[in-house]
């Protein structure tokens, strides 16, 4: 699966958006996703950071309660601000056994889910 997001972002924003992917990932086969967020506009704040990190794994959670294991790869496509240049919320979450990455392009994402074409894009 693979999501472009575009835009100005707020954190609520991103915990839809999140959200919104999480539910689109259980409804597919692939257990690879791909989240390009080149030409999102935004900053958070470290506070807002890990009170996303918090939705994420309370998401995974939700999901473990729900018979729903949690079997993907995602790879992010972010650059500072968005991708914190410490990389503090993909530390929370690889600490926790989550299969995450942030790259810097599509192609370095591409290769760390092992794909090796474009998946296609679904309609969020």
């Amino acid at each position: 699966m693979h999501v472009t997001a575009t835009g100005e972002y707020t954190d609520e924003d991103a915990k839809i958006l999140l959200a919104r992917i999480a539910t689109a990932a259980h409804a597919q086969d692939s257990p690879n996703i791909l989240i390009d967020c080149l030409d999102l506009r935004g900053s958070l704040s470290m506070r807002q950071r890990i009170e996303l990190a918090a939705s994420v794994l309370q998401m995974r959670i939700n999901s473990l309660l729900h018979g729903q294991p949690t079997r993907y790869r995602t790879a992010v496509v972010a650059r500072p601000p968005l991708a914190h240049p410490h990389r503090h919320f993909l530390r929370l979450l690889v600490e926790r056994n989550m299969r995450v990455a942030v790259c810097d392009t599509v192609e370095e994402a591409l290769a760390w889910l092992g794909i090796g074409a474009q998946p296609s894009q679904p309609n969020l």
